[in-house]
This record gives structure tokens, C-alpha cells and sequence, in this order.
């Protein structure tokens, strides 16, 4: 047997344990990739048969959108000028995020604080027509952003609260996304909650419209809604709804009930019909002044019930009395106007008027207070279609 020399033999066993350490290192190193991939091929097996997937596990993309709400005073250009028009402010979303949200939509409701009388003097709401809420967009796209102008409330010692809930979808489960800002002016100086809370009067006017009950002092309680760019219609929710009288305090009556379709024993009753003028023979009549039209038609009034009903525009002040059997005119004065960027002759309006077997569709009201009952409030609705040469009732 042939004999190893000593070095030979040394080199030899760390020859060894280098490779013995390297084969212990990888078989350590492989035992739990190795599990790993026993469980992928697990799942891989359970997915044939069952149609399991790993995706199951993990939550869903965390990519929403990004929704801010802002408001600013829009920029506008006239005469080579660029300049910020502070009558009107805008209300501005916008989109900051990676992916577009879907049926965005807000409501806007403004407060008008006086800081002179310390009350709230007026609260407006913002509305579109058959809908509940002020603007929307179908979708608003990555960096994408909807602008609503609002009215602005700029008068002396008036701080306006504009209180803006935003809502929008998250695509594909359309999951519902909303939340709240508010922003105040005062003396055309927009702020938003953040910074109008370091203001002492802060608390104090939030604590104000959380008291507000809907009828101020003085002013309405107004919806507005939106007839063209900056321009509203005030559709008055509390007409008839409150008046402060000499000694300051606030009577509250309501709307006026409608008196129904048949008369009750011991009440008034008003009967509305059509009634041309004397003068003319003509059911309405027709005029330009300034940059519109006016028109005006007449209404003959009959109480056929038993007892004396008191006309009142605003539920306070007694403008005219009809006594059972007795018959009274009404007036009523349309002012008709053209739409926004309509140069179409005023004359064109006044030929329609005059050739049109249903020129008009007029809806009103005539209220009333029965006499032997002055804690009612009563109306009669008319609805006609009234042509130059007869008025047809339009029935409910």
C-alpha cells in the first residue's frame, strides 16, 4: 500500500470539508425552496381540479382615485387682461390619482353669517332639476377636473359658509366613496376649513348653523338652481314660511294648503276662470320693455263657499276680501326674456304670442285666509294653456 505524504494528507481533508460544508450549505438552502415549490405545485393541482386561484389571496389593486375638492376664483380674460373675476367663486374636483372615478357628483349648501347681528341670515341650497344634487359628471378621467360655479356672498359683515359633500364610484363593484369640505369668505378671501379653524369665530359659527332651524330673521331659505354659467334661478323654499314683526319676534306659518276639489261647510272656496280683457277681447296681452317682453293675462276669482276669504300675497298682509257670492279680478304679469347668447327680434316674440293657439303655460297660486278662520292658510291652484283668443285649463 502506498503511503500519503503528511501534506498531502492535509490538503486533502480540507478538500473534504470544504466540499462536505458546501453540500450541507445547499441541502440546508434547498429544503425550504423546495417546500415552496411542493406548495405552488399544491395549488397548481387544486386549480385543475377545483379552479381555485392564488389571486384569492391577496386583496385587490389598492389604486383608487385621488378626490380633492378646492375652491378658487375662476380666471378671466377681457381686453388683453387675465385676471381672477372675485364675484362668483368655483368649485373645483379634481382627479389626482391613477385611475377615474365614476358618477361623481356634489351638493353645495351656503350660509350667509352675519357678524354684525352674530345670527345666520340666509341659507341657500344648490340643486339641478329632478335631481338632488348641484353637479355631476358621468366620469372624471386620471388628472381630469369638474368645475361648478356657485354664488358668491360678498356683502358687509357677511362671512359665507359653503358646506360641499362629494361622492363618487370606484370601478368595477361601483363601491361608494364620499366625504365633506368647507370653505369660508369673507371680504372676497377664500379659506378652507384648515385654515379658517385658526380663526376665533371659528367654533362659534358652526355652532350658529348647527342651531339654524331653517327660518331666519330676515332673508329666505332659497334653492338655487343653475339656468346658465354664474346665472340661477331662486326658487324660495320658505316663502311663506316666517316674518319677524316690530317687537322682533318670528311668527312661523307654513306653506299654504291647498283648498281641495270640493267646498266645506262654514269655509271659503275660490273658483278660477279665464277672463278676457274688456278693452281688447284678448285672453293675453303683449309688450316689449327694455330687453324683454311683458305679458299679462286676467283671471276672474268667485267665492262659492259660506264664509269671506282674505287675499294675501305673503300670509300677512290682506291685499283684497271676496265675500261669498262675490266675484273679483286677478292679474297676472309674466315677464317673458331670451335665453343667454338669443339675438332673435323681440317682435318675433310678440307675433308668436299673438299667432299661437297655446302661447303660454302658466301655473299660480291665489292665497287665501278665511275670514271666520285667520290661523288657516289656504290656495287655489290654476294651471291654464291661454292663448290671445282662449285659455284652456289643464287638468291634474
Amino acid at each position: 500500500m502506498k503511503c500519503l505524504g503528511r501534506t498531502k494528507v492535509s490538503n486533502f481533508r480540507k478538500r473534504c470539508t470544504r466540499e462536505t460544508s458546501f453540500l450541507l450549505c445547499w441541502q440546508h438552502a434547498w429544503q425550504p425552496l423546495a417546500a415552496i415549490v411542493a406548495i405552488v405545485l399544491f395549488f397548481a393541482a387544486l386549480a385543475e381540479f377545483t379552479g381555485f386561484s392564488l389571486r384569492d389571496f391577496f386583496k385587490k389593486s389598492p389604486l383608487v382615485p385621488d378626490i380633492t375638492c378646492t375652491m378658487e376664483y375662476p380666471i378671466k380674460a377681457e381686453d388683453d387682461k387675465v385676471f381672477r373675476n372675485k364675484h362668483n367663486p368655483e368649485i373645483v374636483i379634481s382627479n389626482n390619482g391613477p385611475v377615474k372615478a365614476l358618477s361623481v357628483s356634489g351638493n353645495v349648501i351656503s350660509f350667509r353669517y352675519n357678524s354684525a347681528k352674530d345670527e345666520i341670515v340666509s341659507k341657500m341650497s344648490q340643486g339641478m332639476k329632478s335631481f338632488t344634487h348641484s353637479f355631476s359628471k358621468e366620469e372624471l378621467k386620471p388628472f381630469d377636473e369638474l368645475r361648478h360655479p356657485t354664488m358668491g356672498l360678498t356683502d358687509n359683515n357677511i362671512i359665507g359658509v359653503y358646506i360641499v359633500n362629494v361622492a363618487y364610484h370606484i370601478h368595477p363593484d361601483m363601491e361608494l366613496i364620499d366625504f365633506e369640505k368647507k370653505f369660508f369668505i369673507e371680504n372676497k378671501e377664500i379659506k378652507d376649513e384648515i385654515q379658517f379653524s385658526n380663526d376665533e369665530r371659528y367654533a362659534h359659527i358652526l355652532q350658529k348653523i348647527n342651531e339654524f332651524k331653517g327660518f331666519p330673521n330676515d332673508g329666505l331659505v332659497v334653492k338655487l338652481v343653475a339656468a346658465a354659467e354664474h346665472v340661477w334661478m331662486l326658487e324660495p323654499e320658505n316663502w311663506y314660511g316666517a316674518r319677524r314683526g316690530e317687537d322682533g319676534k318670528v311668527t312661523v306659518i307654513g306653506l299654504p294648503k291647498d283648498q281641495g276639489s270640493s267646498k266645506k261647510d262654514g269655509y271659503p272656496f275660490l273658483k278660477l276662470s279665464p277672463h278676457p280683457f274688456k278693452a281688447t277681447g284678448f285672453y293675453i296681452e303683449a309688450n316689449i320693455v327694455d330687453d324683454h317682453v311683458e305679458a299679462k293675462t286676467a283671471f276672474a276669482v268667485t267665492n262659492t263657499g259660506d264664509a269671506a276669504a282674505l287675499i294675501t300675497n305673503d300670509g300677512f298682509e290682506i291685499i283684497k276680501k271676496i265675500e261669498p257670492g262675490q266675484t273679483k279680478y286677478y292679474t297676472k304679469n309674466i315677464t317673458v326674456s331670451r335665453k343667454e347668447g338669443n339675438q332673435e327680434p323681440l317682435e318675433n316674440m310678440i307675433r308668436f304670442i299673438d299667432e299661437a293657439e297655446k302661447a303660454v303655460d302658466l301655473q299660480f297660486n291665489i292665497n287665501y285666509r278665511p275670514d271666520n278662520d285667520r290661523e288657516k292658510f289656504m290656495k287655489v291652484t290654476g294651471h291654464y294653456s291661454i292663448g290671445k283668443h282662449k285659455a284652456i285649463e289643464i287638468k291634474k
